[in-house]
């Protein structure tokens, strides 16, 4: 199980929010992959939580002061109006403190994380699987989900999703209503992907995990708007840049995160059980239709025998 991470140099960053019932699973995390490396660093983010979350983080940086940093930067809400510039500024302090501690030179592998309900199921073992099963020219992969792929936000592919559907989401919810264009724009693109399945090239995701390799990250930046200052998925500018300098990002169905269904993999539920009914429907109208067919021909067939014997 260990031999894809035995001697890797691991550099984990990692945002929390308003995570402290997830934040015993990122302990239990911690202390299984610790052993298998041949050295760790984490950085965490904390940002404006509600809850015990930071408390939390520091009883885990006094359990391994020399391996944890873990950053504050205040009220983000009230200096970012965007929660898009919001996440890109937290992600670009978790990227200060990977150059900080030597970048590439220092760590073979990096992990982007979010501590959120999304990523519960991380494990050693999962991170193994992905890099076992990686294509030999990857420069990321990002995470799976055992119920409905959700994260459409970060998600860039030609056919899957080649357009920014939150963009296209608010300039149709007013003329189509906010239901119908959720089910069409993102519920539909909400489906299941089997672990079995090869890796899927995409130029951007998320999920809520990614491992880099440390090589691909020098010299790329979040952003939370895009050239002509439209929000954007903070990951999409990243990947762009990445994929600009040939860089190969993969969707690893086998890096599974969580074996529960999102909040926001919910209507992917929803789209699966509208498009249930609509089977359904259609199987009525068909068995209808059939009946209707043989009335139709039965009737034929009489009034064929009433001319005939009259």
């Amino acid at each position: 199980m260990t031999d894809q991470l035995a001697g890797c140099r691991l550099f984990i960053g990692a945002l929390c929010r308003d995570a402290e019932p997830q934040l015993p699973g990122f302990k239990r995390f911690l202390q299984r992959i610790f052993p298998l490396l041949a050295s760790l660093q984490v950085v965490v983010v904390e940002n404006d939580s509600k809850d015990c979350s930071f408390r939390e983080l520091c009883r885990l940086k006094k359990r391994w002061p020399m391996n944890l940093r873990l950053i504050q930067p205040g009220s983000l809400d009230q200096k970012f109006l965007e929660r898009t510039d919001r996440i890109a500024f937290c992600r670009n302090l978790l990227l200060e403190q990977f150059y900080d501690l030597g970048g590439s030179e220092a760590f073979d592998l990096v992990l982007m994380l979010d501590i959120a309900p999304e990523t519960v199921a991380i494990s050693p073992g999962c991170i193994n699987r992905a890099l076992r099963l990686a294509p030999p020219n990857w420069s990321v992969l990002t995470a799976n989900h055992a119920a409905f792929y959700y994260d459409i936000w970060a998600l860039r592919h030609s056919l899957w999703c080649p357009f920014d559907v939150s963009k296209v989401f608010h300039e149709q919810r007013d003329i189509h209503g906010q239901e119908f264009t959720r089910r069409v724009l993102i519920a539909s693109r909400q489906i299941h992907l089997p672990a079995h399945l090869p890796p899927i090239a995409v130029d951007s995701a998320f999920a809520g995990a990614g491992l880099y390799r440390a090589s691909v990250l020098e010299g790329c930046t979040y952003a939370g708007h895009d050239d002509l200052g439209c929000p954007i998925c903070e990951h999409v500018s990243f990947h762009q840049l990445i994929r600009e300098r040939g860089g190969m990002i993969y969707i690893q169905p086998c890096f599974v995160v969580s074996s529960r269904i999102s909040q926001h993999g919910l209507w992917g539920l929803e789209w699966m059980r509208f498009g249930l009914i609509s089977q359904l429907a259609l199987m009525r109208l068909a068995f209808f239709w059939r009946r209707i067919v043989g009335v139709s021909r039965r009737l034929r067939l009489t009034l064929g025998e009433m001319l005939i014997t009259g």
